[in-house]
């Protein structure tokens, strides 16, 4: 499947840390997004009930959590991404400045969790591939 027939595979066949600079990423969390990425862009294509559709949807709504993380709270937070135990899943650490204005004050938890790939043991109340949970 061509990555031009989807506009977010274009997006996902460019991503690298770099790609949100609102976001930092722990080396674990930089591997675990090199992994979203193949999965994205060469496993699920191949997955059994896989439509255009429905790997376009996927896809999308990957950059659109990446995208509302990396704008979170403006100046207030900076979002911290490393790897959850949950397949294709980011655990996140929403972190504040401190007296220097490094981000370096912890203040919440939680994850960035992909629906579709097994038990992740976590509540959604809709449907959704991609969750934010804290």
């Amino acid at each position: 499947m061509s990555t031009t027939a989807f506009p977010a595979a274009r997006r996902l066949a460019e991503m690298s840390p770099s790609s949100w600079g609102g976001l930092s990423f722990t080396p674990v969390g930089e591997e675990r997004l090199q992994e979203v990425k193949h999965f994205l862009l060469e496993e699920l294509p191949l997955m059994e009930g896989a439509t255009p559709e429905v790997v376009g949807a996927i896809r999308s709504e990957f950059l659109e959590r990446m995208n509302y993380l990396n704008g979170y709270g403006g100046d207030r937070y900076r979002v911290s991404l490393s790897r959850d135990w949950a397949p294709y899943s980011f655990s996140l650490a929403w972190m504040c400045p401190d007296e220097r204005g490094e981000y370096t004050k912890f203040a919440f938890n939680g994850g960035l969790i992909f629906h579709g790939a097994g038990e992740t043991f976590t509540v959604s109340l809709t449907r959704q591939w991609w969750g934010v949970h804290t």
